[in-house]
Order: structure tokens, then C-alpha cells, then sequence
């Protein structure tokens, strides 16, 4: 059996005899230290294009139209019948009381509804449209590029409000 040597203890002490020698073996430990760096690899630069376009629209106006019809009815009834609609068409009874508790249906006013479509003179707006250029420098030809106002890190100046 092999006993571990104390730690006052060295192989080559006389001491010890041939039966209790131990190998020692130094531990040894590598390390790694890991870290970055900023390496500038290129230059974008951003350019913003403003474009005027001429469009012209043909649009279609809506055009509501509104008849009105009295039909006469003339018609004894219980009861005062309620507004109502049919379709397009809204119907508005008229009723004349003419003796005590007795209604008369005189007349239905009839409204009607009618969605017409019309075509309109041709409309001509102009609209902007933005056109963006992204132009890269890879890092050999940033000597030949010029250099950025603003540094990468830093955001630009903010536009003053207007």
C-alpha cells in the first residue's frame, strides 16, 4: 500500500526507504485570457435621395340621391303603425285621428335612397419618394474613402426641430 507522503517529506530524503518512495508530479495549468478589440474593417456611408414624382389619379366620386314619394293610403287602423325601413326605402306612416279612437292611415311618405357613382376630372398630386445609396468601403480603400463626420460610436448631431 502507498501512502502519501507528507508534505515536509522529499523523495530523495535519505529517510525514506525504498518501499515508501512516491512520484511526484508537479500540477501545471494552463490558462486562457480571452478579450476584444475594435478592429475597423470598412466605411458606410448613407446617402438619402429625395425624389418629386408626378401621379395622376382618376378617382370616383359617390353621389347620393334622395326620392321622395307620398302615397296615399287613406285606410282605418287600430294602431299607429312605427316608421320603418324596406330595403332603400324608408317609409314614414302619416295618420289623421278622425273620431274618437279611430286612426286613419292617410298617407305613407316613402324616402328612397340611391348611392350613384360618377366618374371625377382627373387628379394630378405630386408625391416624394425617398431613394437610399449604401456605398462600402472595405478597410483597404478607407485611406482612399473620406472619413466619416461622426465617428462610428458617436450618433449624430439632432436636427434642430422645425
Amino acid at each position: 500500500m502507498v501512502q502519501p507522503m507528507p508534505s515536509d517529506s522529499h523523495p530523495a530524503d535519505p529517510a525514506c526507504t525504498a518501499g515508501e518512495r512516491n512520484l511526484v508530479i508537479p500540477e501545471i495549468e494552463e490558462t486562457a485570457e480571452v478579450t476584444t478589440r475594435m478592429v475597423e474593417s470598412g466605411v458606410v456611408r448613407i446617402t438619402r435621395h429625395v425624389h418629386d414624382v408626378e401621379r395622376t389619379f382618376h378617382p370616383t366620386l359617390h353621389d347620393q340621391r334622395i326620392h321622395v314619394e307620398r302615397v296615399p293610403v287613406n285606410r282605418v287602423i287600430k294602431n299607429a303603425p312605427e316608421i320603418r325601413t324596406e330595403g332603400n326605402t324608408t317609409i314614414i306612416p302619416i295618420v289623421e285621428e278622425v273620431m274618437v279612437k279611430l286612426l286613419l292611415l292617410k298617407e305613407e311618405v316613402r324616402v328612397t335612397r340611391e348611392q350613384v357613382d360618377k366618374p371625377a376630372e382627373p387628379q394630378t398630386v405630386t408625391l416624394r419618394r425617398e431613394e437610399v445609396v449604401i456605398d462600402r468601403h472595405p478597410a483597404n480603400a478607407v485611406s482612399a474613402a473620406p472619413r466619416p463626420a461622426c465617428p462610428p460610436a458617436t450618433p449624430p448631431p439632432a436636427a434642430p426641430p422645425g
